[in-house]
Order: C-alpha cells, then structure tokens, then sequence
C-alpha cells in the first residue's frame, strides 16, 4: 500500500515498511497537518516566552528605577543608575527561580534597548 507522507521540500510517495525518507525532513504523515505546522507552534511559543521574560525584566527595572517612562510621550528612558540595576537583580533573585547571572542577562538585555533620552523630547528639540 501506498502512502503519501508530506516533506518541506513537497509530497513523496512510499511502500509501507520503506522508511528511506531524507533526514531532518519529514513534518506530518498525516494529511491534518500543513507542513510547517509544528515549527510555527513552537516559535509561536518561543516568542511568547521571550516575551514575557522582557515583560518581567521591564517590570523589574522599572521598580527599582533603573528604567522611567517619559512623562511627555510615554516612551521608557535608561536612567543610568547601577545602585538601581542592582537593586532590580535583587529584587528578581526573591521573585525567581534562576542563578543571578541569567537574571543579570536577562535584565542587562533589556536595559540595553534604551536610551538615556527620550526619543520624543530629541525629536521635539531638533525641531
């Protein structure tokens, strides 16, 4: 009997107990499933993660004022402050579960997505 098994590089037909199929390409033998389906799932996941850890590093580093939204425009401002960087690392060792030094990586990420000014104030002196 033969089935049709679906690969990224497209459809190949096989005899039952023919398992020569080229490596690393195979996603679903079952006709329910697109090809594709389980890597976007798990990126999906992946960045929901990665989100939610930049979620908690800017939730951190705003308590301990390291980061300060600008009251004008919104926009979050690096406040340059190491005694408050440090304070956030603290305050992240109590709420979780990993060794300091991916806290400290996590947090340092995070801060290094900002500036120390405003982008909207900038713009509004260029002007």
């Amino acid at each position: 009997m033969k089935r049709q098994l679906k690969y990224r590089s497209g459809i190949s037909s096989i005899e039952d107990g023919d398992y020569k199929t080229p490596r690393n390409n195979l996603c679903f033998s079952d006709s329910d499933f697109k090809p594709g389906d389980a890597e976007m799932s798990g990126s999906k996941r992946l960045l929901e993660d990665l989100e939610a850890d930049r979620q908690w590093a800017e939730s951190m580093l705003l308590d301990a004022g390291a980061l300060k939204e600008c009251e004008l425009h919104g926009y979050l401002v690096d406040q340059m402050d190491s005694s408050a960087f440090e304070d956030a690392v603290l305050a992240g060792r109590q709420e979780s579960s990993e060794n300091e030094e991916a806290i400290r990586h996590k947090l340092q990420n995070v801060l290094n997505d900002y500036g120390d000014e405003c982008p909207g104030c900038e713009a509004n002196a260029a002007d």
